[in-house]
């Protein structure tokens, strides 16, 4: 999943977050944001729903205002640099077959999607983040590979002085 829709999606969490805590309806909430930031209810809608990528000036007030640094950690999270360890041959062969079975799981959930009366908003939505998961997964092993050919080019470096 690419940042903003990560970031619409925790953007919505904390919405729906920060009006169950307060009591108060969703859209009371929208409103009075709305009103705080001077964005028109439908503009935090589509922030809200990744039509529109959150500006990043409204990211002190937001945190503030719902008391959770979560769309911050989200950013940070993808600063951080992640030291990617080449498992060892066994390691891989699990990985390997725990990935093919995960993404066998994932078509499986279309062919049953479309096997019932039609896809849901439910489905849809599981199928997006399953399918999200394959490609994590595919993402990693191509770091994993990368990982492996930097460190054997530079054993190979190396070796030639």
């Amino acid at each position: 999943m690419d940042l903003s829709k990560k970031m619409a999606r925790t953007l919505d969490q904390e919405f729906v977050r920060v009006a169950k805590l307060e009591d108060r309806p969703l859209a009371e909430l929208v409103g009075q944001v709305a009103q705080d930031t001077g964005y028109s209810t439908r503009q935090l809608y589509n922030f809200r729903e990744g039509r529109t990528e959150l500006p990043a000036s409204l990211l002190p007030y937001l945190c503030a205002r719902f008391g959770s640094g979560a769309l911050v950690d989200l950013l940070l999270a993808e600063c951080t640099p992640q030291v990617i360890e080449v498992p060892e041959l066994f390691d891989l062969a699990r990985l390997t077959s725990g990935a093919v079975k995960d993404t066998l799981k994932h078509y499986e959930r279309y062919l049953d999607a479309f096997e019932s009366n039609g896809v849901d908003a439910g489905e849809l939505e599981e199928l997006e983040q399953s399918g999200e998961r394959v490609i994590q997964t595919v993402r990693q092993f191509h770091a994993i590979a990368t990982a492996d050919h930097q460190k054997r080019a530079s054993a190979r470096s190396g070796a030639g002085r």
